[in-house]
């Protein structure tokens, strides 16, 4: 009995140290267990976090394009304005040069009719003059004609009295 009793005595110890061994390996297998809780839900936020910082960098990369495209149309629109602005500016001063021709011509056209005008009466002057005096050469020729053919007339009286009377 002795031997059973010392037996008891060193399972017993042999049990205390596996007690012990299973409380502490107990304790350090809760310990891992709430550390790797503790881990998936520091992995988690962590994950969450990323996740969020991707949205907010995707939204932000959004928001860059969105405002770079907008900045290029804006540039586009500015070139195409400037351009309409140089085309009308050009356009302006052309009509503005066509005007300042047209007053010079008009101005011309009025001193070409002036001109013209005045040729005119000189020319319709001469006309009248010449028209005067020829009037006057028809008239006196007429007369110098009616004399003439007076004279004729009395030149055939003559004869016809000179072949009658011989």
């Amino acid at each position: 009995m002795v031997r059973c009793n010392e037996m008891e005595i060193e399972l017993a110890e042999t049990e205390s140290e596996l007690m012990k061994a299973c409380y502490a390996t107990e304790f350090e297998v809760n310990g891992l267990a709430t550390l790797s809780a503790f881990l998936k839900a520091s992995v988690k936020s962590v994950e969450d976090a990323l996740c969020h910082q991707r949205n907010k960098q995707n939204e932000v990369v959004a928001k860059i394009d969105s405002k770079r495209d907008g900045f290029i149309i804006s540039c586009h629109d500015f070139q195409w304005k400037i351009q309409a602005d140089q085309t009308i500016m050009a356009l302006s001063s052309q009509k503005e040069s066509l005007e300042y021709e047209y007053e010079l011509l008009i101005r011309k056209e009025n001193a070409l009719s002036l001109s013209m005008s005045a040729f005119v009466e000189d020319v319709l002057e001469e006309l009248r003059s010449s028209l005067s005096v020829l009037e006057f050469e028809v008239l006196s020729k007429e007369d110098e004609n009616k004399k003439i053919l007076q004279d004729i007339d009395d030149l055939k009286a003559t004869l016809l009295f000179t072949f009658a009377a011989s």
